[in-house]
């Protein structure tokens, strides 16, 4: 093989071992981060697809430092691998807690309302003895304020066309808080409005910083 062949080897091997160890300083460096907040985190969880349908789930940490200021802190993206069940992902969520010693801080979990996300709390329930499904687990408020005003819209007659989601990035467009917030004209106000802006409101929301 020629020379040049063996050095984009070595090159290749280098960044693979220099990413895994950037990986791993990171990781400890969590570790240290979180340790002294261990006894009251609260965590976010969601299931995202790729485009090339690689399903991946996702764990955010919330928490308050010593200076009562809010951080959020990503700790963990971990692959699914087979069907979507709640004891799939209770694993999945289960071994990020395990990875930075978090298994005795939990004091919520927020989710969207997927029924798999009940089964994955109760599932969690069985295997925490001081976690409680019940309680503990808590569904996402611009999710359910969304699905209820989608439903709704259709109680109203709207097609599939007028409950797409418009784009939350267009500062002009009708997903622009002026346009949520701005009070509508009286002379023309239907249900159909209100719950369309009801709508409009809980996605801003929940793509927005919270």
């Amino acid at each position: 093989m020629p020379s040049g062949g063996l050095e984009y080897i070595s090159k290749v091997n280098c960044v693979d071992s220099l990413c895994l160890e950037r990986f791993f300083f990171h990781q400890q460096h969590l570790r240290e981060i979180l340790s002294p907040t261990s006894t009251a985190i609260s965590f976010t969880t969601d299931v995202w697809t790729s485009p090339t349908v690689i399903a991946f789930m996702g764990v955010t940490s919330q928490f308050m430092s010593s200076d009562f200021k809010l951080i959020s802190i990503h700790i963990g993206l971990q692959q699914i691998e087979g069907p979507h069940s709640g004891a799939a992902l209770a694993e999945l969520f289960m071994k990020v807690l395990g990875i930075y010693n978090l298994k005795s801080s939990i004091v919520c979990i927020a989710t969207d309302n997927a029924s798999v996300n009940s089964q994955m709390a109760s599932e969690m329930q069985h295997q925490l003895p001081a976690f409680c499904a019940d309680q503990q687990a808590i569904g996402c408020m611009a999710h359910t304020l969304h699905l209820a005003a989608q439903d709704g819209l259709k109680a109203l007659g709207a097609t599939p066309e007028e409950l797409a989601t418009p784009n939350a990035n267009d500062s002009h467009g009708l997903m622009s808080l002026t346009n949520i917030i701005n009070d509508p004209d009286g002379l023309h106000l239907n249900y159909n409005s209100i719950i369309s802006q009801i709508s409009q409101l809980a996605t801003y929301l929940n793509q927005s910083p919270q």
